[in-house]
């Protein structure tokens, strides 16, 4: 193993950390394995809260409800804050390069900058960089002015395995500058492991950035079912234990492979064999997103909802031999295998009859000339990234629907 290597192991950066409904890693030395002992500890976490008198910090209001903005300036005020020891167990935060964020739950350390190598890339590496803030950014964000700034966020598909310039919201930035000639600011709030509550968290610590729009990308092929845990924790329900069959067959799908069921198959078998479990987490994500939306509203920001659909839906191609042998194994019909695309699209039209802009990055990919995803990891590749910035650069052309300065 090269130095570089070496030295990111040591780091062990936690990128797309495992969630707490439990499965494995997909770079082992990118993210160390987790242990079983902590799917253990979560699900425990949670039938001892559900069986537990209720207290102040029971389930969330509605979204209507939530406090005006002078008094969620404290993150120990939200409705949704987590203390440390409770979010380290639930989001799984092992790694060096990630710290307890009260608002979010866990963050980028600031002033990371290594190197990754990694075969696929034209360069054969890429560096993983973060700001003074821990944003995927080279630069420190400045006052402006600026015509347009768009704060996005998004899982470790939008904080991107690559350059931070590669990434698309870096990509969207330049385009945007080229087109009008004028001060644009795309940030890249983007973190591994991130679900619908993390991105709340992430709209309510940056309001000091003011941007005009709040661009939410969420990936249909694990947030639907990664939301389940913290929703679980503020809700005061426990999550199905896994039967003998389902632990077999995870062990399955991690030896065919791991980055392939953290990025796509765990949420297929998941709702697959609880598919009650469906109108939750929608119910879920569209509470948070809701709640994105009364904040964006009041403080005269766009919200947008981006839906970022899973390899297995638009870059099969690519990966041919390897999503024909996990739907054979893990015994993936035509219904589940369409059931993150559902999710993903059912969110959009909810969301959509409540007036929020909305876009299915879907055809960003339509020309078929991907990979767009990397083979090594299914995380989106740097033409994946290419592919989205330019599906997004006509849906801000114009800018925010209605600036507020």
């Amino acid at each position: 193993m090269s130095r570089a290597a070496r030295r990111l192991a040591a780091l062990g950066l936690g990128l797309a950390l495992a969630t707490a409904v439990g499965w494995a890693p997909a770079a082992r030395w990118l993210r160390p394995a987790l242990p079983a002992v902590d799917r253990e500890a979560v699900q425990e976490l949670l039938e001892s809260r559900a069986q537990a008198p209720p207290d102040k910090a029971g389930a969330p209001a509605p979204a209507a409800a939530q406090p005006p903005a002078a008094a969620t300036r404290r993150p120990e005020a939200r409705e949704l804050y987590l203390p440390e020891e409770v979010a380290a167990t639930i989001f799984s935060v092992h790694a060096t390069a990630q710290v307890y964020d009260p608002w979010c739950y866990h963050a980028h350390k600031p002033g990371l900058d290594v190197v990754v190598p990694w075969e696929e890339h034209p360069a054969g590496q890429w560096r993983f960089c973060t700001n003074a803030q821990g944003l995927r950014e080279d630069d420190e964000l400045s006052d402006g002015p600026w015509d347009l700034r768009i704060l996005v966020t998004g899982d470790s598909h939008t904080e991107g395995f690559c350059d931070n310039r590669d990434s698309f919201a870096n990509l969207l930035e330049a385009a945007l500058r080229r087109r009008s000639g004028r001060p644009v600011d795309v940030v890249n709030a983007g973190d591994g492991a991130y679900s619908f509550h993390n991105y709340l968290g992430v709209l309510e610590k940056h309001l000091d950035l003011r941007p005009d729009v709040f661009a939410m990308c969420f990936y249909a092929g694990n947030d639907f079912v990664e939301v389940l845990p913290p929703h679980a924790w503020f809700a005061r329900t426990a999550l199905p234990r896994e039967t003998e069959e389902q632990v077999a067959q995870r062990k399955l799908a991690n030896r065919i492979s791991g980055s392939a069921f953290v990025q796509v198959t765990r949420s297929l078998t998941w709702f697959r064999d609880h598919p009650e479990l469906e109108q939750t987490a929608l119910a879920a994500a569209l509470d948070l997103c809701e709640r994105a939306q009364a904040i964006c509203l009041r403080e005269g920001i766009e919200l947008v909802v981006l839906c970022l659909p899973d390899p297995m839906a638009v870059d099969r191609q690519s990966h041919a031999e390897l999503f024909e042998r996990l739907e054979r194994e893990l015994e993936l019909d035509s219904a589940a295998l369409a059931t993150n695309t559902r999710l993903g699209r059912e969110l959009l039209a909810r969301l959509a009859a409540r007036g929020v802009r909305t876009l299915d990055l879907t055809a960003a990919f339509a020309s078929g000339a991907g990979p767009y995803f990397w083979r090594k990891d299914l995380h989106l590749s740097v033409a994946g990234h290419a592919a989205v910035a330019a599906a997004l650069e006509p849906l801000f052309a114009d800018g925010a629907r209605g600036l507020r300065r």
